[in-house]
């Protein structure tokens, strides 16, 4: 008998969430939104960002419908690039319906992400 082992890799190709030919200015959604600080505006390295319009609702949301399924390997968040607001922690959730979501987990616990100021990732 023959083993087959199958080798999962994790392609790290961006999907194409910086610019607008890569997905729609309509796949970004949010549950509120700052006048001037839209969900559209959440794409990473553009010059503005998203903001809910309030900073203590834990249920705010930034949504991005990808428009095809695939096999996420990172997420990359950044802050305002004019201001020092940035989303400190955060949880990723999915769905291929938009009915049916799941919390991405870790050891079977909803894992939190934390997250590390974009520029100190990318040192100068």
């Amino acid at each position: 008998m023959k083993a087959h082992f199958f080798v999962l890799a994790c392609q790290m190709q961006a999907i194409g969430l910086a610019s607008k030919y890569g997905l729609p200015d309509s796949s970004f959604s949010a549950s509120s939104s700052r006048v001037g600080n839209e969900a559209l505006q959440g794409r990473l390295t553009g010059p503005k960002a998203w903001s809910p319009s309030t900073d203590n609702n834990a249920y705010d949301y930034l949504q991005i419908d990808l428009q095809h399924e695939f096999f996420i390997c990172a997420v990359a968040t950044q802050g305002n690039p004019n201001a020092d607001h940035l989303t400190r922690k955060y949880k990723v959730h999915l769905s291929v319906n938009n009915k049916d979501w799941v919390t991405y987990q870790e050891n079977n616990v909803d894992k939190v992400c934390l997250h590390k100021r974009f520029l100190d990732t990318f040192p100068s």
